[in-house]
């Protein structure tokens, strides 16, 4: 079952599951487990729920976007740095 919470340090969703609910591939079951960012589409795989959950508190040491490294275009959703619409 996947479980979204609102990440406080950033005010965006995050999303915490198995691999094979969100469609990826676990590596052979290595990465069982998944923390997404539900606003950038940036995921991380982990070992463990424990370690997926503990991760959806701070996105912005995973997702580049939420961090400011990639800045992401409300227009066409992809990042600015590839965006024809230069946001």
């Amino acid at each position: 079952m996947i479980v979204t919470r609102r990440a406080r340090s950033t005010g965006g969703r995050v999303s915490v599951g198995l691999a094979d609910e969100f469609g990826l591939d676990s590596d052979g079951g290595a990465m069982k487990w998944y923390t997404v960012c539900d606003s950038h589409g940036s995921c991380l795989g982990h070992t463990s729920r424990r370690l997926a959950v503990s991760w959806g508190s701070a996105p912005e040491e995973w997702c580049e976007f939420c961090a400011g490294s990639l800045v992401w275009c409300e227009v066409c959703a992809n990042s600015a740095e590839w965006c024809e619409h230069k946001a």
